[in-house]
């Protein structure tokens, strides 16, 4: 009888806790001689999760999250290759670096106790996060010391880039204007009355309690239809009241400057910065791809 009530009692409540045991320490993947957990992989979702969320919210935030699911047990497997290069190269990364790192992301937050309220929300604590930065560092330097620094840009690409794409360098063109806002179409449409009538500013502004702003905008930063209107005036001209957001704007053009090409002097820093963004995408792509060839990867 003891022994049926052993079966009966102990065991079936011992078998509960195996599952999310046995969940956790499933093998997911094979990187060359390491395995990589389903808790692995749970804690770098949740991690890539934590830092997300200082850009997206709610449904937002999952519906990426979803979106990158496929792709984020590739990049889980290309990190533990990258890691093991920086095992042989014997790269060491201080705990006063790692510090540095974790409290840069801390100060993203309001204050501790929400950053510790978001990691909880994760299911992490702060050495996953430690451990996770100490990784993001390592990665860095591996990458710095195979890739980064072998990409050169010389002043000759440069120079062919700026020739090759010239309608690139052509600035738009910008206007100086005054910008009046008004929260109601009447008013709009009587300030800019007075203001074609020649009244001073100042007055307009006082008498109808308008916001005022001295505003430099370039073609392509508002809508076409508004563009198209306030670009049209003449130095000195008024517009008519222009709708946006559920405001009303009128706009006096003070300053019209037409397109200009922008100089290779002026251009060589952003041509130099596209340029190298490009190599060092396509020799990161080759490296990683020659990282994987050589290794042993399989994914359970």
């Amino acid at each position: 009888m003891r022994k049926l009530l052993f079966w009966f009692l102990f065991v079936p409540c011992a078998l509960c806790f195996v599952p999310p045991c046995y969940a956790q320490e499933k093998i997911v993947a094979i990187v060359n001689k390491e395995i990589v957990t389903q808790k692995d992989y749970n804690d770098f979702i949740s991690f890539m999760r934590m830092q997300l969320s200082q850009e997206y919210k709610g449904a937002e935030l999952d519906k990426k999250m979803e979106s990158m699911k496929k792709e984020l047990l590739d990049k889980l497997i290309e990190d533990r290759i990258i890691l093991q290069e920086a095992e042989k190269l014997k790269i060491i990364i201080s705990p006063e670096r790692i510090r540095e790192r974790v409290d840069g992301l801390r100060r993203r937050y309001p204050s501790d106790a929400h950053f510790q309220q978001s990691l909880r929300a994760q299911g992490l604590v702060q050495a996953d996060l430690e451990a996770r930065a100490r990784e993001q560092m390592l990665m860095y330097a591996v990458i710095e010391e195979k890739v980064r620094k072998n990409i050169l840009i010389t002043p000759s690409e440069v120079t062919e880039y700026y020739n090759q794409h010239a309608e690139e360098f052509i600035a738009p063109e910008t206007g100086d204007f005054d910008s009046l806002t008004a929260i109601d179409r009447d008013t709009a449409v009587s300030a800019a009355r007075d203001l074609k009538r020649g009244r001073d500013i100042n007055e307009v502004i006082n008498e109808f309690s308008l916001s005022y702003n001295k505003v430099d905008l370039a073609r392509g930063q508002l809508k076409k239809e508004v563009e198209d209107v306030i670009f049209s005036l003449k130095p000195g001209e008024v517009s008519e009241p222009i709708e946006i957001a559920e405001k009303y704007y009128v706009f006096r053009l003070n300053k019209f400057n037409p397109p200009q090409k922008r100089t290779l002097a002026e251009s060589q820093e952003d041509i130099r910065n596209y340029l190298f963004g490009k190599k060092m995408q396509e020799s990161m792509e080759k490296w990683i791809a020659d990282l994987k060839k050589r290794s042993f990867i399989k994914i359970l």
